[in-house]
């Protein structure tokens, strides 16, 4: 699955839901819904999170950033 870090903060590009689902199930981890704010007031604790588990685009401005980084079929889930 493609993936990226966005200041630190590694969030996956899913193209749909059941894309994002699958990858749940199939390696055992704990979804996190990505958006900008989270991406740009993240810690080291916070980062340490997100980047354990799956972190998935819940907002806009994370969707912008994963076009930004070359993921054009990033959507919004």
């Amino acid at each position: 699955m493609n993936s990226v870090d966005i200041n630190g903060v590694k969030t996956y590009c899913f193209a749909s839901r059941g894309e994002l689902i699958d990858l749940a199930f199939a390696e055992k981890r704990s979804l996190i819904a990505v958006n900008a704010e989270k991406i740009l007031h993240a810690n080291e604790k916070t980062r340490d999170i997100f980047n354990l588990n799956i972190g998935f685009s819940d907002g806009i401005g994370a969707v912008w950033a994963l076009k930004r980084k070359g993921f054009n079929n990033a959507v919004k889930i």
